[in-house]
């Protein structure tokens, strides 16, 4: 919408930028300007909010990128149990509130349910140190059953689905 976006990586093939606060939708304008050459214009539907899980892919399976409370990785041969805390990393959970460094809280309610079970979500921010970057402190809730959990995380206006959590 004719805002600059601060840009989080360039490559070739790849741009990853931050989605300016000012944005605002129902529908934005995205246009790539490098020196006088510019792309066509594009434009997206705008939310709130839009969760996305980092993720790990092994064997067809969408680990998200989340660590048990030591920072060690949840994996299938370390799998959470029920009743721990783990950091879950992701992306699109909206705006924040001024940041009181390292963190930054969300400004919108994100939940989320592991095994279609809903979790206790102990702090939903900014991971300290990192720009765009998001992440949830949540303990697994009792009653997900051993085995590849499905991961859910809700925003007031969307939802993500895509990924998997190991329980043990």
């Amino acid at each position: 919408n004719g805002t600059a976006a601060p840009l989080v990586y360039v490559s070739a093939t790849q741009i990853d930028a931050m989605v300016p606060y000012a944005t605002v939708g129902p529908v934005a304008s995205i246009q790539v300007i490098n020196g006088t050459l510019s792309s066509n214009t594009v434009t997206e539907f705008v939310n709130e909010t839009a969760p996305g899980v980092f993720v790990e892919p092994s064997g067809g399976v969408w680990y998200g990128a989340i660590l048990h409370s030591d920072y060690s990785p949840v994996t299938a041969a370390a799998p959470a149990q029920v009743g721990s805390n783990v950091l879950i990393y992701a992306t699109g959970l909206g705006n924040v509130t001024a940041a009181v460094y390292p963190y930054a809280m969300t400004n919108y309610p994100i939940t989320v349910s592991i095994g279609g079970i809903n979790a206790t979500v102990l702090y939903s921010g900014t991971a300290p140190g990192f720009e765009g970057l998001y992440q949830l402190n949540v303990t697994i809730p009792t009653g997900v059953t051993a085995g590849n959990a499905t991961l859910a995380i809700y925003g007031p206006d969307s939802v993500t689905m895509e990924t998997v959590i190991p329980i043990a």
